[in-house]
């Protein structure tokens, strides 16, 4: 995190966030039913600093939700979502 002024001069802070989206895959949700799955990696230290404050979790849930649109034309996503208790699914690494 790191102090910021706006143009307006208001006082926050701000962060870099790397990420990766992958490509939108096809699966199933917990009902069975077909559901669209995308890939959204961050830095652990992303992952840290949303765990500790529930304002960073909100603005990484919403990078992820406007990158998969920006990047899939067409696709709008439900702004309502439930949070998995997992975090991640398959592989820790990239297969080489």
């Amino acid at each position: 995190m790191k102090s910021a002024v706006s143009a307006n001069g208001s006082k926050g802070q701000n962060f870099d966030m790397p990420l990766c989206l992958g490509p939108k895959k096809t699966g199933t949700d917990k009902a069975g039913s077909p559901a669209s799955i995308w890939d959204f990696v961050v830095h652990p230290e992303t992952i840290s600093m949303a765990d500790a404050t529930p304002a960073i979790k909100k603005v990484m849930i919403e990078t992820a939700i406007e990158n998969i649109e920006r990047n899939n034309l067409g696709i709008k996503l439900c702004q309502e979502y439930k949070l998995p208790k997992m975090t991640y699914k398959g592989t820790e690494a990239c297969p080489t």
